[in-house]
């Protein structure tokens, strides 16, 4: 029994919700200056907002993908939990169509009362689990993507507190409260 792709589009469609929603935040991550990169501009006496000139051996200041897999790494159980429930709904989402079919063939082609009343309560049965584990599903993608959400509010929080008094003179107080 295969998984359908929209139950497979559904199954990343939480985690992607979860980084689309926490863009702006990684975007103005990439603007800070980082201490260990921004070099201090000798002419204006600050720091250099524009054009950063890097080392050629420090860090980028960008996010990517492996640093937002770092930061679900303490996720990791909640993870698989959900890619279980993820497996049990699309397992019982296929499942829905064959009992529809045996149910109707009970009916019209049998004529067998008992066959139907069998399938219906598998039917029911069926329907009742999926419902359980898509539940499962969505709220622990959910919860992980919360958690990712204040990991990351926590990071910009504790880069801002790491700036130099500089920054705060160069950078507007409602472009630091608007993230």
């Amino acid at each position: 029994m295969g998984v359908g792709p929209s139950c497979l589009a559904t199954a990343g469609v939480s985690i992607v919700f979860s980084f689309v929603e926490n863009w702006n935040l990684r975007h103005y991550l990439r603007k800070l200056p980082n201490p260990m990169i921004a070099v201090a501009d000798e002419e204006e006496g600050g720091w250099n907002m524009g054009a950063r000139k890097e080392k050629k051996n420090s860090k980028s200041t960008e996010l990517s993908f492996k640093d937002v897999l770092s930061m679900c790494l303490p996720d990791w159980p909640l993870f698989l939990v959900a890619f279980f429930a993820l497996t049990v709904a699309a397992a019982g989402e296929s499942l829905i169509p064959f009992l529809l079919g045996k149910i109707i063939d009970a009916v019209a082609l049998y004529r067998n009362t008992e066959d139907f009343h069998r399938y219906t309560l598998y039917l029911v049965a069926t329907a009742a689990v999926t419902g359980v584990f898509t539940g499962l599903r969505g709220s622990t993608f959910m919860v992980v993507g919360a958690r990712f959400s204040v990991r990351m509010r926590q990071r910009l929080f504790d880069s801002i507190l790491r700036q130099e008094v500089a920054f705060f003179d160069s950078t507007k107080t409602g472009e630091i409260t608007s993230r």
